[in-house]
């Protein structure tokens, strides 16, 4: 790689931490919990996948117990409902029994526009 691709692509990583820490809430301690929280009550689909494919990759450390993705009271916008519930029963397929998950809310849509979000439950890890 020569040294301008290496520069773009050390910048580019940078970029994303920045975004990711400037997103999220991270909590960890010493018995092996991660604990996990957008930084704000709306979230992109986009954002959530990015962040759970980081989060099986966190799984395979030893040293992660425990993952807690606290989506509690977020609404998460930008794709339909099942594809976000796929994505995360993905995730809890992936890491199960090592997650847990707090639901997040779901935005009531009319009967015409198809699946009414409160019929769907989460399957929910731990």
């Amino acid at each position: 790689m020569n040294t301008n691709r290496l520069r773009r692509f050390a910048e580019d990583v940078e970029r994303d931490i920045e975004q990711t820490l400037e997103r999220w809430h991270f909590a960890a301690n010493a018995e092996g919990l991660l604990w996990i929280q957008p930084a704000d009550r709306i979230l992109q689909f986009s954002e959530l996948a990015f962040v759970t494919k980081r989060l099986i990759r966190a799984s395979r450390l030893a040293s992660v117990r425990l993952i807690e993705l606290d989506l509690s009271g977020v609404t998460i916008i930008g794709a339909p409902i099942t594809s976000t519930i796929l994505l995360l029963n993905e995730l809890h397929r992936r890491l199960s029994p090592r997650c847990r998950i707090s639901e997040p809310l779901y935005r009531q849509r009319p009967a015409s526009e198809g699946l009414d979000a409160g019929a769907i439950r989460l399957a929910r890890c731990g």
